[in-house]
């Protein structure tokens, strides 16, 4: 095989490794993109949580006070039945309250496990694009290697 012939092969190869290189890099990009949309609904869900979380101090908070200040009334502002009536509608508020709050812990638990089930599915999308450049520096170091 002559040098030209030589030559005209390796740049051929090269040329190969380049397009596999790009079509690499265009899953990067589609990698990317995916990690980007994962990355925006990790920081709308850390934001929901914080929100979450603070909507529960308040309810703690609003149930602490209406129960204290529900509780405090004199038992002789009341005439016969009427304390065992109020004392029953106090109980109410504080297990309507209570359920509340219960609710919006289940609900913060369940954001948290979304939140932890996309910070690994953005991690594992870190890793394919880190593999994918990986390949294509490769790829084009080859490719370089071959056209010298």
């Amino acid at each position: 095989m002559s040098d030209e012939a030589i030559k005209a092969q390796k740049r051929a190869l090269a040329a190969g490794k380049r397009a596999e290189a790009s079509h690499l890099s265009s899953q990067v990009n589609m990698a990317q993109a995916n990690k980007n949309q994962i990355d925006q609904k990790i920081r709308e869900l850390e934001k929901a949580i914080r929100e979450l979380s603070r909507e529960i101090l308040s309810i703690h908070q609003l149930k602490s006070t209406v129960s204290s200040q529900l509780k405090s009334i004199s038992g002789s502002n009341f005439k016969g039945t009427r304390r065992n009536k109020y004392n029953e509608k106090v109980r109410k508020v504080d297990s309507d309250l209570s359920k509340y709050a219960t609710k919006n812990q289940e609900n913060l638990q369940t954001f948290q496990r979304k939140l932890s089930n996309l910070q690994e599915e953005a991690q594992r999308e870190a890793m394919t694009i880190s593999s994918l450049n990986s390949q294509i520096s490769a790829l084009l170091s080859i490719a370089m290697s071959l056209d010298s």
